[in-house]
């Protein structure tokens, strides 16, 4: 008897929830249900069903870089100065991929694109630059690590650098 009255409650939940989602749904079916996520973040946009998962060695090897200009991100207003520079950073801490906790600016210079590629061993992706194009090359100390990657690692050393010229961000990464 005890196991029927169970079974009849259990029965009784189910209709009453098939009905309340029926009730809920439109004529086009369940489509029209409200996603459970957006009604507890009701800014959140859900990704198209077909969007790749990201992959966190990209991010690491491409950190802050442009993917389709050499212009870069728009990032500081000119005239570009080391005080608009450190503004910047202490509000805009993470960039490109990185997470940054407990940031401090080590230093900003002033330098060109010949004296970057010296500092980042001939990165490819400043080849696009004139030699003599100004940019600030910011060095960071803190806790830098990239979120989702398949280790833990935390660096203390990152550098970002901008454009002198144009204030925009044009790449960043971490300092081994």
């Amino acid at each position: 008897m005890r196991k029927s009255l169970i079974f009849s409650g259990l029965v009784l939940i189910g209709l009453v929830l098939s009905v309340s989602i029926l009730s809920l749904s439109s004529s086009s079916g369940y489509a029209s249900l409200p996603n459970p996520l957006q009604l507890l973040y009701p800014g959140l946009t859900p990704l198209p069903a077909q969007s790749p998962i990201p992959n966190p060695f990209a991010t690491m090897t491409a950190v802050g870089r442009p993917q389709t200009k050499a212009e870069g991100g728009s990032a500081i207003s000119p005239p570009v100065t080391e005080a608009r520079v450190r503004d910047y950073i202490a509000t805009h801490l993470s960039t490109g991929g990185i997470m940054a906790l407990n940031t401090t600016v080590e230093s900003v210079q002033f330098i060109t694109i010949k004296q970057l590629k010296v500092l980042l061993n001939n990165d490819p992706f400043l080849d696009q630059f004139p030699l003599d194009e100004k940019v600030v090359y910011v060095t960071l100390i803190g806790d830098f690590s990239v979120p989702d990657a398949p280790t833990d690692t935390v660096m203390h050393s990152a550098y970002r650098v901008f454009s002198a010229r144009t204030g925009n961000e044009l790449m960043g990464g971490l300092i081994r």
